[in-house]
């Protein structure tokens, strides 16, 4: 069973990597090849590997996030509400991934910003569309969390933090960012390396 996993993820994350190739318009072979072994490669995904009896769930939320931000391009207009359905179901499956489309959505920002063709205002419409993308996908992830949890007897697992889902303040939103900036700078000063 081990292998058909990782060849169940070999797959999916190599249509994924297909998906991120057409988004960034990547036509030279090699660097198409670069970006199949940067995406199977990369720390994240690779160390994920290890847990090979979860792995063709974690390259489902790969290919999730990556079809979702390719929607989002594609159909200009309404992709972003596609993306956020993406989104949601992949952050249903694993949350860790967010970040990927955070990445993806944040690349692309950034070569449309050099692109001396564009408007700034289209740069702004479009940032807010993939900004529109993320907050739909985590705001459809809290409503179909808290709608389950209170339609069956279960109870978020008191994990990192999960278990609090909702329950914070915008005021300690940024709180926790301040704190977050203060243990990575602490962390840094205090490492022996």
């Amino acid at each position: 069973m081990p292998y058909t996993n990782g060849l169940i993820a070999v797959v999916l994350i190599a249509i994924a990597t297909a998906l991120v190739v057409e988004l960034f318009d990547i036509n030279n072979p090699i660097n198409v090849v670069f970006m199949s072994g940067l995406l199977v490669a990369a720390p994240s995904i690779g160390t994920e590997f290890g847990y090979t009896y979860m792995m063709d769930g974690f390259a489902v939320c790969i290919l999730l996030v990556s079809a979702g931000v390719y929607l989002s391009r594609k159909y200009d207009k309404w992709g972003f509400v596609f993306s956020g359905a993406l989104l949601c179901l992949s952050l249903g499956i694993y949350q860790s991934y967010f970040n990927y489309a955070v990445a993806l959505y944040a690349g692309l920002i950034f070569f449309i910003i050099f692109d001396k063709e564009v408007k700034t205002k289209d740069i702004i419409i479009r940032a807010v569309k993939d900004v529109g993308a993320l907050v739909l996908g985590l705001g459809l992830y809290f409503v179909v969390t808290k709608v389950l949890l209170a339609l069956t007897p279960q109870e978020l697992a008191p994990y990192q933090g999960i278990e609090s889902m909702g329950t914070d303040t915008i005021a300690n939103f940024f709180t926790n960012i301040v704190v977050a900036y203060k243990s990575f700078a602490l962390y840094n000063v205090n490492s022996d390396s």
